[in-house]
């Protein structure tokens, strides 16, 4: 019986659910696999499918109502009783520029196997198995109102015998694929395009297609049009490459963007702009290898070069460009950003070194309105932010933050591997802080820390997964991730922690940069091995929790759980003539520490100032309370904040007034009023009414809540 591209022969659809079906040939379970994809129930599916990523997308996609699409079903090599399998398809999610990055979940290559019943799935095989792409030049023509005709040249090492397979955009219509100059054989489905190559060091692949980007996307952070503006980001996979941050994406890009005369238009890479006739040309190179590009255009920019100190500073805003500051100074919306990024980058010289040694540097800032409105990103060399805005220098409490100048800050990591989050966001949060210190001062920059406290507890991130978790991590990386670079700096101290910061950003551009790179730079920096110091932050999923206790003229520190290295720990400890500090290395599950000269000591406390991100044990009882008078005839009154699971707790009527009871950890928390599900607003404002609420260390809490 023949097989159609994704047909099935009738034994295989007699198949029952629950059973493995048997698959005569590999060619026989690709399709299988793909129709039971695009077709098939969940059970069905899981029946021929045996990883959980592509399970968890069409149990996903099925409870949603998302169409599932078939894409490619190939077998790529077949050697004795293996076979590697080109398997796609992806689902019409309301996220247009997500498609690709959920199709990820089961686009891709396979090895089966034939064994007793059949043939069967195995393992997954990266895509990026033995290939590394060297080098991009992008020819692209783009129209304004959302399409894009793309010519592609990519260098690429083909090492792996089963070809070459690379991510793209489902929407793309691919038109031709050449391989050494002459026509290749291919398959293009599902947000994968599979190349049959031979292994070669070096080949020349070029693809040329078209792509229309949706207007409408429940999500435009990847990429959307709006109007006369629009932006593509690299995980648009609006072009090909492998995967998100892989070593084997890492390459130069060489890019001409042609756009109708007088379009401002951004590349994410330093650029240089001419019109010629109708067009306006853009020509864009990167400094060295990178994993991918971003355009962003606005037919209302107005575009503004600055040279400063050594830095080239593009700002890519509208006139009526929205950003707030404490202290404008009066300066131009455009003269305050290229000021701010600026400082950042002079301040981060002066404390890390020059990113990668670049003698000089270059940043292209842009307003994105076509980027949801409070979205911000960094992608290579462009910092963009959404339609409300972004600060341009730090604010304080009860919302601190640096945002601008966190973008900033990721021309000094740009990882690699593993711990690629917590490298990237991790240290970008962290230096958030250093931004709020030099501008706003030591009180504002402790309010930011305990903002992350606070926010890192409400997200549920606490015992749910590691940094280095893969997938799931990422959400520890960017809460718990800058405490981690702030307990890293405790621990060493500022002069050695900066000479290792020092040290691992100066690798070069396209060199691994991950954790192992960080270790080594920390640990000759210190002068000693730093993973006991730094790897548990990384590998457990709940924070070290400290206790202490003076007996006989003695505090004893130990850990209640796991225990962490922690080196110049704190201790306060309350004596008759008043509270003294003293550090202690907690380097074991318990340490001591002779305090027979204080004299009696009534309480010990740890880690007083918060230098590392511990399960805080005291704290305070509080009583929030809001005049009846301010919620007349109320149905329900709510306390919403940081300190509550769901960041709601209803409030009960006393007499004249509504309150709210709690027991919290020390800490800054933020908080309001609900009434009747809606925010009171501030006296004769239109914003909500918000404070910070300080919660002193006392002794009235055993554990902390389960915030």
């Amino acid at each position: 019986m023949r097989l159609d591209v994704i047909g099935l022969c009738g034994l295989v659809l007699a198949a029952t659910a629950g059973a493995q079906p048997a698959a005569p040939t590999p060619e026989a379970l690709a399709r299988l696999v793909v129709e039971r994809f695009a077709r098939g129930s969940p059970a069905a599916f899981d029946s021929v499918f045996p990883l959980d990523d592509g399970r968890a997308l069409v149990r996903r996609a099925t409870e949603r109502g998302w169409p599932r699409v078939a894409g490619i079903a190939r077998v790529a090599r077949t050697e004795g009783d293996r076979a590697t399998l080109v398997v796609s398809g992806h689902v019409e999610s309301p996220s247009a520029g997500g498609r690709t990055l959920d199709s990820r979940a089961f686009s891709g290559l396979y090895e089966a196997k034939r064994g007793a019943a059949g043939w069967a799935i195995v393992r997954r095989v990266p895509v990026d198995s033995a290939n590394r792409i060297r080098a991009h030049r992008l020819h692209v023509w783009l129209d304004p109102r959302g399409a894009l005709r793309v010519v592609d040249t990519l260098e690429v090492t083909v090492g792996a015998r089963h070809g070459v397979a690379l991510r793209l955009h489902p929407s793309a219509r691919v038109e031709a694929v050449r391989l050494g100059g002459g026509a290749a054989r291919h398959a293009w489905g599902g947000g994968l395009l599979w190349v049959d190559a031979s292994v070669a060091p070096r080949a020349r692949l070029v693809v040329r297609y078209a792509l229309d980007i949706a207007p409408d996307s429940a999500d435009g952070e990847p990429g959307r049009v709006v109007g006369d503006a629009g932006h593509l980001r690299h995980y648009y996979f609006w072009h090909p490459f492998f995967d998100l941050a892989g070593a084997n994406d890492q390459a130069r890009f060489d890019v001409t963007v042609r756009a109708p005369r007088g379009l401002p238009l951004t590349t994410s890479l330093r650029q240089e702009t001419r019109d010629e006739g109708d067009a306006r040309i853009v020509r864009a190179a990167s400094d060295g290898p990178t994993n991918g590009v971003a355009l962003a255009w606005d037919a209302q920019w107005r575009p503004v070069v600055s040279r400063r100190r050594g830095l080239r500073v593009e700002a890519f805003i509208e006139p009526a460009a929205s950003g707030r500051t404490p202290d404008s100074g009066g300066r131009a919306p455009a003269d305050s950003f290229v000021a701010a990024v600026v400082r950042a980058h002079e301040l981060l010289v002066r404390r890390f070194g020059a990113p990668h040694g670049e003698a000089s540097s270059y940043y292209a800032v842009a307003h994105v309105r076509s980027l949801p409105a409070t979205q911000a990103f960094r992608t290579n060399d462009l910092i963009a932010f959404g339609a409300a805005g972004m600060p341009w220098a730090p604010s304080g409490p009860p919302y601190p933050g640096a945002p601008l100048q966190h973008e900033v800050s990721h021309a000094w990591t740009r990882p690699t591997g593993a711990a690629e989050a917590w490298l990237s966001e991790g240290w970008a949060a962290f230096v958030e802080s250093l931004m709020i210190r030099d501008v706003l001062g030591a009180d504002a920059e402790s309010a930011y820390w305990e903002r992350l406290r606070s926010g890192y507890y409400r997200t549920g991130a606490e015992g749910r997964a590691s940094i280095l978790d893969g997938t799931a991590g990422r959400l520890p990386a960017y809460r718990k991730g800058p405490w981690v670079f702030r307990a890293l700096r405790h621990a060493l101290g500022d002069r050695a922690f900066d000479a290792g910061m020092r040290a691992y950003v100066s690798r070069p551009i396209g060199a691994s940069a991950g954790l192992e790179e960080l270790v080594a730079a920390m640990s000759a920096a210190a002068g000693r091995d730093v993973r006991p110091v730094l790897l548990p932050w990384l590998t457990e999923k709940t924070l070290p929790d400290v206790e202490a206790r003076v007996e006989d003229g003695r505090a004893i520190v130990r850990h209640v759980g796991t225990p962490v290295e922690l080196p110049r720990l704190t201790l306060a400890l309350e004596t008759a003539g008043g509270t003294v500090t003293r550090r202690i290395d907690l380097r074991a599950a318990a340490e001591t520490l002779d305090v027979r000269d204080l004299g009696a000591v009534a309480a010990v406390r740890v880690d007083p100032a918060h230098d590392y991100l511990l399960r805080r044990r005291w704290g305070d009882s509080v009583r929030l309370a809001l005049p009846a008078a301010s919620a007349p005839n109320a149905a329900s009154v709510q306390a919403w904040g940081d300190f509550a699971p769901g960041r709601r707790l209803d409030a009960r009527r006393e007499g004249d007034r509504w309150v709210v009871d709690l027991v919290a950890p020390e800490g800054i928390y933020e908080w309001g009023w609900l009434v009747d599900g809606k925010p009171v607003r501030a006296a004769g404002g239109s914003v909500p009414e918000v404070g910070p609420l300080r919660v002193q260390a006392k002794r009235v809490l055993a554990r902390p809540l389960p915030m």
